[in-house]
């Protein structure tokens, strides 16, 4: 399992381009994933910091992926999660 602060799957998060399967891996390999703006440490927005605060207190494993200026990361969770 993962533990506080240590993710269970290798995320690359400087990917050029993720795919609908790059986003099923992750989502497979962890038992939580955030998907925000911004970093664990540093959240870009206030819903991220509230999320990842409220996880962080409940000591409960999770992994962040930043997609901040990723656009296909967003067109390959759009895809993934069916939305239009």
């Amino acid at each position: 399992g993962s533990l506080m602060g240590q993710p269970a799957f290798a995320i690359q998060t400087d990917r050029v381009h993720w795919t609908v399967d790059d986003v099923r891996a992750v989502i497979l390999a962890n038992p939580v994933v955030i998907f925000c703006r911004g970093s664990q440490e540093h959240p870009r927005c206030g819903f991220s910091e509230r999320v990842i605060a409220a996880f962080t207190e409940l000591s409960l494993p999770f992994e962040v992926v930043d997609v901040s200026g990723q656009a296909s990361i967003k067109a390959a969770l759009r895809e993934f999660s069916g939305e239009k």
